[in-house]
């Protein structure tokens, strides 16, 4: 029968993965700017205009100062109004695409590797081809097939990971089957549906788990990385990556227009990285590289 982890277990889990070092200061990075992303907007509604497209080319380029703490763009746009704000976006940008990604992903891999055979062949071949093309490169070609915008922007970036949820999933499946409860469970002449359900797919969920808070950090690249291309959301939605490639002419003689969106970037990634790495060295301490 299906595993269930008890509350205890659970528990146990959330407290190794603060001892953990690198899932700790992942868990802190993620948190950080998960608080910026959801309180941040309420926190600067008094400093100069609450609205991140709010312009006054009377005020543009300045530095930072009582009434603009990071500055404002060429546009007299206030810089730190426009990079709380831009964490939503890019963050719903992220764990949006991720999740379509890792729910079609985790169906197409359970199938694949349970049904074996031609439908298993098939299917991998068509994996098989989307890997072939890197996944920026597969984004930027759906992009510019969609058009720009936050949906197809989610769609292209949903559609970059989710060969690689397929592939993990499917791994894990192949494992589960080898066990012995799933060998009597098909012995006893359940549906296949209900074998996967029950005992098949939450027993391979490990990888998956892991797998996650790695593909949004790419996935904030991603978005990012396209953003800074003019080709993510349409303006003036103050998006990380679009921040930068606005900034990008003033590189010279105004720095901090790329720098603070950079920096919002690298940490995001960097705490989803860590976080993904620790949860992995906690489910399975054989790869442990950090305590």
């Amino acid at each position: 029968m299906a595993i269930e982890v008890p509350v205890a277990r659970r528990t146990s889990l959330l407290r190794a993965l603060w001892r953990h070092r690198s899932s700790k200061v992942g868990l802190i990075l993620v948190g950080f700017t998960l608080f910026v992303a959801l309180i941040g907007p309420f926190l600067v509604l008094g400093n100069a205009s609450s609205d991140p497209n709010y312009q006054n080319l009377g005020q543009s380029l300045l530095g930072s100062s009582g009434s603009h703490w990071l500055g404002t763009d060429d546009l007299g746009r206030d810089e730190l109004v426009r990079m709380v704000n831009g964490a939503r976006y890019t963050l719903i940008m992220a764990v949006a695409a991720v999740t379509i990604a890792a729910v079609s992903g985790l169906i197409v891999g359970a199938v694949s590797g349970y049904a074996g055979g031609w439908v298993d062949l098939v299917i991998q071949r068509l994996v098989d081809i989307i890997l072939s093309f890197p996944g920026f490169l597969l984004a930027l070609a759906l992009v510019a097939i969609l058009g720009t915008g936050m949906t197809n922007l989610i769609i292209a970036v949903a559609v970059s990971a989710f060969p690689r949820f397929v592939r993990v999933t499917r791994s894990g499946v192949l494992t589960v089957m080898q066990l012995p409860y799933v060998e009597a469970a098909r012995s006893q002449g359940l549906p296949p549906l209900r074998i996967l359900r029950k005992h098949v797919v939450p027993n391979a969920l490990g990888a998956l788990i892991v797998q996650t808070p790695l593909e949004i950090g790419s996935a904030v690249l991603t978005g990012a990385g396209l953003g800074f291309l003019g080709l993510g959301v349409a303006e003036p939605t103050p998006e990380w990556g679009a921040m930068l490639g606005d900034g990008r002419d003033l590189l010279f003689t105004n720095p901090t227009l790329v720098t603070y969106p950079g920096i919002a970037i690298f940490i995001a990634i960097l705490g989803f990285n860590l976080l993904g790495d620790g949860i992995r060295d906690v489910l399975d301490p054989r790869h442990s590289t950090s305590r």
